[in-house]
């Protein structure tokens, strides 16, 4: 074990003994940082609020997601429960550790919300959560400070990236047609899926140390097994990228739709499109066989299509047909 991990690991347990007394409150702040509660926000917003601030937060979710996952994989580090017993796993992970998911995309989200809104008291809030997210990461024991740290710098720079190049990619993007426009972002979805069999493939010869399979084991409450190696938040996340883009899309040809006029209205449509969800997502579980061979993995990226096609422009599509939404001139 080289000096720096052994450094990380004894911040890591000092701060690990503040008490179980700040368990619930670092779950708190990690619960901000998960996927699942982008998954509440970004629809939210979407539906309710605005349209365009909506799709552009999905975006950015399913795209630092993606390629937090490709990173994941290419630099194949271990988690600090991975090596050291001395660690806590306050909440088991069984993916790789660098960088940290939570702080590439919580810096992704807020960063890109506060950059859009642009108000001081945002950015304040923007920057505290952010922190603590992280912070939370090395408090629960899944992460060391190095994957904190780039997680924050790389969901930075994507912030940047986006901002910077947002219009003129969209400018060039609107010249093409509609199915040429759809056929951009599925190839770009399937091109994430490539690198990450590609890296796969890179790293097929390589194996898991034991004792990082053996501490992991035994920091987990049920018998599930060790596997980083696995594409299936990758495919999730390029398959929703390639749903809610082109549900998007659709809708737009379809005139899109206003925001809520009332909050019992707003309430009306997340609550119609959230069951949507739920039917899609756990309904076609139910149905899809589970698994790493290609037909599971093919029918998991038809089922998180759909389900992301189903927020940008199925749910909608229902709200004005209820009445619940007024459509705007199609483009």
């Amino acid at each position: 074990m080289d000096s720096i991990t052994t450094i990380e690991i004894q911040f890591i347990t000092q701060l690990q003994q503040l008490g179980h007394s700040w368990i619930p409150i670092m779950r708190f702040f990690t619960f901000l940082g998960k996927e699942q509660f982008y998954l509440l926000l970004m629809p939210l917003l979407y539906w309710t609020i605005d349209n365009r601030l909506g799709i552009q937060l999905g975006v950015m979710l399913t795209l630092s997601a993606s390629l937090n996952d490709l990173l994941k994989l290419g630099f194949h580090s271990p988690r600090p429960f991975w090596v050291s017993s001395s660690i806590k796993a306050v909440e088991y992970e069984g993916s790789f550790g660098i960088p940290s998911g939570h702080a590439q995309i919580s810096a992704s989200i807020w960063g890109l919300l506060a950059g859009k809104l642009k108000q001081s008291w945002i950015w304040a809030v923007t920057v505290f959560l952010i922190f603590m997210i992280g912070i939370s990461r090395l408090f629960l024991g899944v992460h060391f400070l190095r994957d904190v740290i780039s997680g924050w710098l790389i969901g930075a720079l994507f912030v940047w990236v986006f901002l910077r190049w947002e219009e003129p990619l969209l400018n060039w993007f609107k010249q093409k047609t509609y199915l040429q426009q759809n056929g951009i972002l599925w190839i770009i979805s399937l091109v994430l899926i490539a690198v990450g069999l590609v890296e796969q493939g890179f790293l097929r010869n390589w194996q898991l140390p034991s004792d990082w399979i053996q501490r992991a084991l035994a920091s987990q409450t049920t018998a599930e097994a060790v596997n980083p190696f696995t594409l299936s938040g990758l495919i999730t996340s390029a398959a929703a990228f390639f749903g809610l883009t082109s549900g998007s899309l659709w809708i737009e040809q379809r005139g899109s739709f206003e925001k809520a006029q009332n909050i019992l209205e707003g309430c009306m449509r997340f609550i119609i499109g959230l069951i949507g969800v739920l039917l899609l997502w756990y309904g076609l579980d139910l149905l899809f066989p589970a698994g790493e061979n290609i037909l599971p993995a093919m029918l998991r990226y038809v089922r998180y299509g759909m389900v992301g096609f189903w927020i940008a422009g199925g749910a909608p599509w229902v709200f004005r047909k209820l009445k619940l939404a007024k459509g705007l001139p199609a483009i």
